[in-house]
């Protein structure tokens, strides 16, 4: 049985659709958010081919390393069209911590080709590992 457009459309509205992720691994010790260590790619709105986007959420694992539990702090970092857009939680802990941001893009035009990318940073004098990274999206009416 087809399913018709309408129907996709609805379910692509009133969800989070995966859109992109990586499992490479970055690490930094930098204390600002270096392009070096993001990962990154394109992101574009489109109603005859996929959806308009709304909103777009980020989900990464991060963790310290080098250092004890505590000791300064790695931070994530959103970027879209180069230009920060927001910041995870801090995460101190030399495990894996699950982080996620959400960021409105509802001025984005149909059609119009955008970029992401996570970009981390640490406090103190630990290093910062990136591993898991995952983006959605989700659709406007």
């Amino acid at each position: 049985m087809a399913v018709d457009r309408p129907t996709i459309r609805w379910r692509a509205i009133n969800a989070w659709i995966p859109y992109a992720w990586d499992e490479t691994s970055a690490t930094t010790d930098w204390t600002s958010f270096d392009s070096s260590t993001s990962k990154e790619h394109y992101v574009v709105p489109n109603s005859t081919y996929g959806i308009p986007i709304s909103s777009v959420a980020v989900q990464a694992s991060l963790k310290q390393s080098g250092v004890a539990s505590g000791d300064g702090a790695v931070i994530g970092a959103l970027y879209l069209d180069g230009t920060f857009a927001v910041s995870t939680t801090k995460v101190r802990s030399n495990n894996f911590s699950i982080v996620g941001v959400t960021y409105d893009v509802n001025d984005w035009a149909d059609g119009s080709i955008h970029t992401a990318s996570v970009r981390i940073k640490v406090s103190g004098t630990s290093k910062g590992v990136q591993e898991i990274y995952e983006f959605y999206v989700k659709g406007r009416a």
